[in-house]
């Protein structure tokens, strides 16, 4: 039972919902926010005018220069009803992206079944590991391609953001949505 601060499954939460609640969810957002800058480098903050003159650089290079929307999703984890929050930048909206551009394999359940019948076979043991933030850490090439992305709003609302602030994208392009 929510009321309770008992949590049975992950549950979304709707951008409205989360207005609503906007004190109770800075924390989460500000920790995205170190994690996005400063933990891992995948994003700078940067001005308008630098992005101008990003844009500009871009277009006298022939470099593709794609300046994009970022979205917020959040989220309170099953068990303890930690809020979360992921920034993503839409991808979607690149304009010279094709889908296998932005395919991020992963290994498939066969695979696995494969690999834990031969250990277990052979008496090994097995563990997993969770490398948090994987993906961004993916350098980027912006010789080839420069990415802003706009800040979610929900950020600029609560503080996290600046007004007239973007993010040029230094890591972790296949990790676009």
């Amino acid at each position: 039972v929510e009321g309770q601060g008992v949590f049975l499954q992950t549950r979304m939460y709707s951008l409205s919902e989360v207005r609503a609640e906007l004190e109770e969810w800075k924390e989460s957002m500000w920790s995205e926010f170190t994690s996005l800058t400063e933990e891992t480098g995948a994003v700078r903050v940067i001005t308008e005018s630098h992005a101008e003159q990003l844009r500009r650089e871009a277009e006298k290079k022939g470099i593709l220069y794609e300046r994009i929307p970022g979205k917020a999703i959040f989220s309170r984890k099953a068990g303890s009803g930690r809020r979360k929050c992921r920034a993503c930048a839409c991808g979607n909206y690149m304009s010279q992206r094709s889908l296998t551009d932005t395919y991020a394999g992963g290994t498939g359940a066969a695979e696995v079944r494969c690999i834990l019948r031969k250990g277990g076979l052979e008496k090994l043991s097995a563990v997993t590991l969770d490398i948090k933030t994987a993906f961004l850490r993916a350098p980027r090439d912006h010789s080839r391609e420069i990415v802003v992305v706009q800040p979610p709003q929900i950020f600029i609302l609560a503080g996290i953001a600046e007004v007239g602030t973007l993010w040029l994208v230094d890591r972790a392009l296949y990790g676009l949505t």
